[in-house]
């Protein structure tokens, strides 16, 4: 039993990553605007923890330090918009992430999907186009405690 559990873990990892890595390729890609944040720049927020005085504000810092992957992508590009499209369908497909909801409104398109396991949001995806065309993809990973940012309101 005990080499079955560590056999499906080891078979699991690469799948920790894969959320993350369907919009690696966009990245450095001429047209699309991104922002890449990792997961050692989360863990300095608990440097920060010390100085700051607001309860609230520790509390927030516990919540970031516990994000793993945090990405923007944005384009105005047709060719960029379909190929972005086209990635979030296999990332929502394959990550299986659940629609929590979608807002249509004034030509502009809001939609936000998570995946939860333990009372932990483990991902999130959030999707906004905008009437002129633009279309903005927001992506994280990690291990955030909802109670805990249910504590935070």
């Amino acid at each position: 039993m005990k080499k079955f559990i560590i056999t499906a873990l080891i078979a699991a990892m690469p799948l920790a990553g894969f959320a993350q890595s369907e919009f690696e390729k966009f990245q450095n890609v001429a047209g699309i605007e991104s922002v890449a944040i990792s997961g050692s720049f989360f863990d300095m927020a608990d440097s920060f923890k010390a100085e700051a005085k607001d309860e609230k504000a520790k509390k927030y810092l516990d919540m970031i330090k516990d994000v793993d992957n945090f990405k923007i992508l944005s384009t105005s590009e047709e060719k960029h918009i379909k190929s972005l499209k086209k990635a979030m369908a296999s990332y929502l497909k394959k990550d299986r992430l659940e629609p929590m909801f979608s807002v249509n409104g004034d030509g502009a398109k809001f939609q936000l999907f998570v995946k939860e396991g333990a009372g932990k949001l483990k991902e999130a995806l959030v999707s906004v186009e905008d009437k002129e065309g633009k279309l903005v993809v927001i992506t994280f990973s990690g291990n955030i405690d909802l109670k805990g940012m249910k504590d935070l309101q």
